[in-house]
């Protein structure tokens, strides 16, 4: 039955995460705009994902793959489908994929190292 919830929580935690990105694409139009800097933009957008794919794969780490891909898609087919053609697109879209990647990752490892841990200790016996 556990891996049947562990499932679950990736299939939610997968959908939110696509919302979020979604989510993203109005961050980085916004930010973009307001700073006149598509760097800016991108840094803002995977450091954010980064935070929130690290601390869902934290909570779901065999579910990281799918978490980060459905969190950076939103903003990459955005981009890849031309918001506005530019030269740091391509480079910023890489960056994304891999800092959100990479929280991924983080999270990941720092989840199952919790989970190990927790299944390891042996339960005390109950005093009388």
């Amino acid at each position: 039955m556990h891996s049947k919830s562990g499932l679950g929580i990736g299939i939610a935690f997968s959908i939110l995460a696509f919302f979020i990105g979604l989510g993203g694409i109005a961050m980085f139009i916004g930010v973009g705009e307001a700073a006149n800097n598509t760097l800016l933009a991108f840094a803002a957008v995977s450091f954010l994902f980064a935070l929130l794919v690290g601390f869902f794969s934290w909570l779901a780490p065999h579910a990281r793959c799918a978490i980060s891909i459905a969190m950076f898609a939103p903003i990459t087919i955005f981009v890849i489908l031309g918001y506005r053609p530019s030269t740091w697109f391509l480079p910023g879209v890489l960056w994304t994929i891999a800092l959100t990647c990479g929280g991924a990752y983080l999270g990941s490892r720092l989840g199952l190292r919790r989970s190990a841990t927790s299944d390891a200790q042996p339960s005390k016996p109950a005093s009388s």
